[in-house]
């Protein structure tokens, strides 16, 4: 089929103009559910924004304090959430698997 035959409208047949109608039909039928879908999905909030409740800020809580002590190589800030002997003997001295896995950077 020539371009020049579809422009003169010798194809237009009762086929062709039905299908024509389904698939423009079909096309706003994809836009009007796309428009719809993207107005009733909630926006997502930075996680700073959103409200929290006591245990998710209990939980980042710790999450700082321990980052912050990994960093400042503060073993007892880490010590005060891990009560269990082997850590404790672990983080507390240099040559400790836990204190090296945590502290040394080698």
């Amino acid at each position: 089929m020539s371009l020049k035959r579809i422009l003169s409208g010798r194809c237009w047949g009762p086929a062709t103009l039905l299908f024509a109608a389904v698939l423009m039909a079909g096309c706003v039928c994809l836009i009007g559910c796309r428009k719809g879908a993207a107005s009733s999905v909630p926006q997502r909030q930075p996680v700073a924004s959103r409200p929290q409740d006591p245990a998710t800020r209990d939980l980042l809580a710790i999450g700082d304090r321990a980052t912050t002590a990994i960093v400042a190589r503060d073993a007892n800030i880490l010590l005060d959430y891990d009560h269990n002997p082997d850590d404790v003997a672990s983080l507390q001295s240099k040559s400790g698997e836990l204190y090296c896995y945590l502290f040394d950077s080698s």
